[in-house]
């Protein structure tokens, strides 16, 4: 009977941590989203695996110098960047990141492993996504210098977005057939 018990809280938290993750990135004190997780049901993830090395082609100018690891069927690492991501005080900054694609049967997980500015006087600095971001608040709302936290979060959203929207779609559309 112990057992049973001990089964089923076991299969009811795991339930219940699965649902809990994250599906978008948001920014807070705590700095960015770890991670999201996303779902495209019924996706395999050697198929998930496949058309995301078909968006990334059609996503990026150069994807062979955008993809900088691979692992077959389970995940890849691809490098971006973008000019006006981040902006403080009126100037604007030449931005790279880093993020990784993990693929499981049905979902897949959407990491930003790191994210850097480029400033001629500098060279490039990484920006603590993974840590708190407290002192970049007042009142409990960003410093009004470091409000480009606030355009991180969408972009990022919207680049997981676009490969969901491509993993569900390709193939199903009458532009895909001919």
């Amino acid at each position: 009977m112990k057992t049973f018990f001990a089964s089923s809280f076991l299969i009811l938290f795991l339930q219940i941590f699965a649902t809990a993750q994250d599906t978008e990135f948001k920014v807070s004190e705590a700095g960015i989203t770890d991670f999201i997780v996303v779902a495209v049901d019924s996706v395999s993830a050697k198929d998930q695996y496949k058309k995301c090395i078909e968006w990334i082609g059609k996503t990026y100018k150069n994807p062979n110098e955008v993809i900088k690891s691979k692992i077959d069927s389970t995940s890849i690492r691809i490098e971006g960047a973008s000019d006006g991501l981040v902006h403080a005080s009126g100037v604007s900054y030449l931005t790279r990141y880093q993020v990784e694609i993990s693929f499981r049967e049905g979902r897949y997980k959407f990491d930003i492993l790191s994210i850097e500015t480029y400033s001629a006087q500098t060279g490039w600095s990484e920006l603590p996504i993974g840590g708190s971001l407290e002192g970049y608040y007042k009142n409990g709302e960003l410093k009004k210098v470091w409000s480009f936290w606030n355009d991180i979060p969408p972009y990022f959203n919207d680049l997981s977005s676009s490969l969901k929207t491509y993993i569900l779609n390709t193939g199903n559309s009458e532009e895909d057939k001919w």
